[in-house]
């Protein structure tokens, strides 16, 4: 199984999928979660339904955030390295809390002796990538599908998890010296594919009473 570290902000609408796709295809069962303090929504309503299910945690900002003057040294940092920070303070002042964050969740969750973790946003879902290059570059791997040439699990439950079962370190080959992947995102376009175009997808909405444009895994797969 697999534990995250997650930031949200007034994003329910993405939870509700993001959750169940992850604990899907990654086997997540551990959560930690920091809400920003700027939210008009809580999603707390949605996190009760996964009980018994994903241990989920939600950290108030004091929890990673102890030393409010080295944090304003931090922002200063970034806006003075970044120049687009330097004019967008807000992002600054975003991304120096994401990272505290991150770096505390990730010593909490070794601590309970975690295994795999992932840093992510809700806008974000981990998929096995068939379509990476296999160029030079350190960002570009080889095919994940090598690995399996007679089980093609990209569609089986916990596909991610299993996959990284496999990865052993360094590794020449996947271009890994450390237990730390470099996931190379992959960009949708603004154009939406045609809702459930194949028939064993249709049904199985069908069946469920769903509807296919209201996941952002279905419509978004250009």
């Amino acid at each position: 199984s697999m534990s995250a570290c997650l930031l949200t902000m007034d994003d329910n609408h993405f939870l509700v999928e993001w959750l169940a796709f992850h604990y899907h295809v990654c086997k997540l069962r551990h959560l930690v979660v920091a809400i920003d303090p700027k939210s008009t929504t809580s999603p707390l309503p949605i996190f009760d339904r996964w009980k018994g299910l994903i241990e989920i945690e939600v950290w108030e900002q004091g929890r990673f955030l102890t030393d409010q003057v080295q944090f304003e040294e931090d922002v200063q940092d970034r806006r003075d390295w970044y120049s687009k920070e330097e004019l967008m303070p807000q992002l600054a002042r975003h991304r120096t809390r994401q990272a505290a964050f991150n770096v505390a969740c990730m010593k909490h969750l070794k601590g309970l002796n975690k295994g795999w973790i992932f840093l992510t946003d809700t806008d974000e879902f981990l998929h096995l990538n068939q379509a990476i290059n296999d160029g030079e570059s350190d960002l570009y791997l080889p095919k994940w599908g090598k690995l399996f040439p007679s089980n093609p699990i990209i569609k089986q439950s916990g596909s991610v998890s299993e996959m990284l079962k496999e990865l052993r370190f360094p590794s020449k080959t996947y271009k890994l010296d450390h237990a730390c992947v470099p996931l190379v995102r992959r960009q949708f376009s603004s154009r939406e594919t045609p809702t459930t175009p194949d028939t064993d997808r249709r049904q199985m909405l069908a069946d469920l009473k769903l509807r296919g444009d209201a996941f952002q895994t279905f419509r978004w797969k250009r």
